[in-house]
């Protein structure tokens, strides 16, 4: 049995609008059944035999359920983070995934991400595929990312500005970044 069409994925509240995310499947070819980039229609490999062994496939999932200050608890998104977890661990595309669902206070967070980020500094990377599931919000032209210990006046300290997750991810040079 075959799949088409995309799965699209949202999860969590951003404040000052939607969200939506790009679809983790690739759509297979009407009459030869086989997986195509949406961009260019031509084939791709899916699976562990599709990975160039030169290219690697990161995912980073961060999902926060718990706020201790000045945001409320989100219970389910640490089966959100879960979730997206088993899909990309399932799909066979990623070579290594970062999950963070405990210690999701800001500096861990931004430590265990950057670790990450440097620990594939020498690597070619292909495709990195970030999810956040927890609380979002746009404040003075950025959005942040909210963290366990979020407060408003320690914006930068407590949250993870896109600009910032931005930053990181460009140093490693991938040819695809999703969020």
């Amino acid at each position: 049995m075959a799949i088409r069409g995309s799965l699209f994925i949202a999860s969590g509240r951003a404040s000052g609008g939607a969200r939506s995310f790009p679809p983790l499947l690739a759509p297979l070819n009407m009459t030869t059944d086989e997986p195509f980039s949406p961009l260019s229609n031509e084939p791709i490999m899916m699976g562990a035999s599709r990975r160039r062994q030169e290219m690697a496939n990161l995912g980073i999932i961060i999902a926060v359920s718990d706020y201790t200050h000045d945001a409320k608890n989100l219970p389910a998104c640490s089966r959100d983070g879960s979730a997206i977890a088993e899909i990309l661990h399932l799909s066979g595309r990623f070579d290594d995934i970062l999950r963070i669902d405990k210690e999701t206070k800001g500096t861990q967070v931004k430590q265990r991400l950057a670790e990450f980020i440097r620990s594939h500094s020498n690597d070619s990377v292909d495709e990195i595929f970030f999810y956040f599931t927890g609380h979002g919000e746009f404040y003075e032209n950025e959005f942040y990312y909210l963290l366990t210990d979020y407060q408003q006046r320690r914006i930068r300290q407590t949250s993870l500005e896109n600009t910032e997750l931005d930053k990181l991810v460009r140093s490693l040079n991938p040819s695809l970044f999703v969020k």
